[in-house]
């Protein structure tokens, strides 16, 4: 009986990212405001902070139910 062929590499990235989740941004997180507020410490953070992923240690995503 022959061996079951390696797994491709776009599955084992994509399995690593659901195992690891989304890249935490100011974006995904649910504190932060369509006008580029953030709720949780009530300003509006800069951009560069905005654009460094786990920049933040309180990012948040809210199950949808």
């Amino acid at each position: 009986m022959g061996m079951r062929p390696s797994k491709p590499e776009a599955l084992v990235r994509y399995e690593e990212w659901l195992k690891n989740g989304p890249p935490h941004f100011c974006w995904n997180c649910d504190n932060y405001g369509p006008k580029g507020e953030c709720y949780k410490y009530k300003m509006n953070p800069p951009e560069e902070f905005v654009h460094t992923q786990d920049a933040c240690p309180d990012w948040i995503a809210e199950v949808p139910f």
